[in-house]
């Protein structure tokens, strides 16, 4: 993507963001999103098909820093010395989703919260798929522990947003872990 593409796609997505802070998701309108941005609407189409695909590679960037393996050290958390291990993982994810920028509360909690959680759950079950591939003598089919893994933690995060993120995020990644040990 060249110079010229990036600022025209930076200037989409500001223009979503400063809208989705006035409106709901399913108020904003393409033709809003153009006209705030002050971009053409063959501009809008180069870079997105739907509104949804503007807010999936919206997701797509917000998940691309979450995971990225080299970003453990940050400046509200350090995981940086510990063993990576489920646990971890959520609480770096739940870290920024408190503190994201682009409106990622405002995400989690509004109508469009299914596709960004969609968009979640995907690249959360690629990173386990990756981890759990490493593991040698699971009890359970691969598949099953990613998609319960994958699922719990949509699960803990949903609680979370619906309780209004009161928590620490070390806090609910141990309620998440420490889940599988209740008895039943």
């Amino acid at each position: 993507m060249d110079r010229r593409q990036r600022k025209s796609r930076n200037a989409i997505f500001s223009a979503f963001n400063r809208l989705f802070e006035r409106k709901s998701y399913a108020a904003i309108t393409v033709t809003e999103i153009i006209e705030e941005a002050d971009v053409g609407r063959t501009t809008f189409y180069a870079h997105f098909q739907t509104k949804d695909d503007l807010l999936g590679e919206l997701s797509k960037e917000i998940l691309d820093h979450v995971f990225s393996t080299s970003l453990w050290n940050e400046g509200s958390h350090d995981f940086s010395s510990e063993e990576k291990s489920y646990e971890h993982l959520v609480s770096h994810i739940l870290y920024h989703l408190r503190e994201g920028s682009m409106n990622i509360r405002r995400i989690l909690s509004s109508d469009c919260s299914s596709i960004f959680l969609r968009h979640l759950q995907e690249r959360f079950s690629m990173y386990l798929e990756d981890c759990i591939e490493k593991e040698k003598d699971l009890p359970v089919p691969r598949s099953y522990a990613i998609c319960m893994l994958s699922s719990c933690l949509l699960a803990t995060i949903s609680w979370w947003v619906e309780n209004g993120m009161k928590d620490k995020p070390e806090t609910v990644a141990s309620y998440s872990a420490a889940f599988s040990s209740l008895p039943v």
